[in-house]
């Protein structure tokens, strides 16, 4: 049958606000410990350090700076604040409490609900008008592929250009603290404008991103839930039943989805990061930022931060799809007293 999602804006906001509180500690203790013994912690340049942080490697600032790295190298050396990732747990929770782990969540809770519900919503919409197949099948992957690019254009264009420009700013300034007060700043110094920085690249970037995902995340769904059916001894290419396998193959499915759509388009994310820091102004357009980067750091440079990077969006997109299966569910029954069972966000 079609997945039809009936409440996609409700659904997606939930997503995106659990998504951001599920995540955000572990993104503020990964954001300090890297500010306190990474940035500055010996006199190499930062391109050439990463840290030691094997488990702890999913922050999306991490990867900006690690993309910036020519910001970063002329960074002022600072001393070591904390001893380890225990220490700042202990200190964080004794000086501030619980609410001390959501410092600077501000700008994370700004985006997040309106950028899932934009982009839950508009591919429902688009992929009911591009569906040519059966009316009460799934999308074909090319349906999908199509949805998911309109879907990250109006995603890049209404919701990830600004955010990421003034995230990008925010993470490379030490001047600019705050939402309110870094976006003041920003509008006073370069205009409107400067809060689109790199709208090129970020349109790329995502309606690449939210092809490789939604077809990614349904097929692999597909192909894991039909293996752990067959596994089961059940009928394959039947709707497994809601349980915890069903959400083992949601989280499956969307961190293999995640982690491709990285491989995808890691090249042109460092080239957005660079046009949308302080520095972007050097830069003549995409062309010239992308051959700058190749002629300063060689081809590797297009892969700066792809470490940190994979971790950290296999791990959200992996917890979005599931969510907003879940959530959509839970709105269904509770409005209109549907029986509770998730549905395909990809489909």
């Amino acid at each position: 049958m079609a997945q039809h999602h009936r409440h996609p804006v409700l659904a997606g906001a939930l997503t995106g606000a659990i998504e951001t509180c599920a995540s955000y500690p572990l993104d503020y203790v990964v954001r300090t410990c890297k500010v306190s013994f990474w940035r500055g912690a010996s006199a190499r340049p930062a391109a050439s350090r990463a840290p030691s942080l094997p488990g702890l490697v999913l922050l999306l600032p991490q990867k900006i700076q690690l993309q910036l790295s020519s910001f970063a190298a002329s960074a002022a050396a600072t001393q070591p604040k904390y001893a380890g990732v225990g220490d700042v747990v202990r200190s964080t929770f004794r000086q501030h409490g619980l609410r001390g782990f959501y410092s600077g969540a501000s700008m994370f809770f700004a985006f997040a609900l309106p950028r899932s519900a934009v982009r839950f919503t508009t591919f429902q919409g688009v992929g009911s008008s591009l569906r040519r197949s059966d009316p009460a099948g799934p999308l074909t992957a090319v349906e999908r592929a199509g949805a998911g690019l309109i879907t990250g254009v109006v995603e890049a264009v209404t919701i990830v250009t600004p955010m990421t420009t003034i995230q990008t700013k925010l993470v490379q300034s030490t001047e600019r603290t705050g939402l309110v007060r870094g976006v003041r700043v920003m509008v006073a110094e370069d205009g409107w404008r400067g809060v689109y920085q790199g709208g090129t690249a970020t349109v790329v970037k995502v309606a690449i991103n939210q092809c490789v995902r939604f077809v990614c995340y349904a097929d692999f769904r597909g192909r894991i839930a039909s293996a752990v059916q067959r596994a089961r001894g059940e009928e394959s290419g039947t709707e497994m039943a809601q349980g915890a396998a069903s959400v083992a193959v949601s989280l499956t499915a969307g961190a293999l989805a995640g982690a491709v759509s990285v491989l995808a388009n890691q090249p042109i994310d460092v080239v957005k990061s660079n046009m949308q820091g302080l520095h972007a102004k050097r830069y003549r357009g995409v062309l010239d930022c992308a051959s700058t980067i190749v002629r300063e750091d060689g081809w590797a440079g297009l892969y700066k931060g792809l470490g940190p990077r994979l971790a950290r969006v296999a791990v959200e997109v992996s917890l979005t799809f599931s969510l907003f299966e879940i959530m959509s569910a839970a709105v269904d029954s509770a409005i209109h007293g549907v029986p509770f069972r998730t549905r395909t966000a990809g489909s």
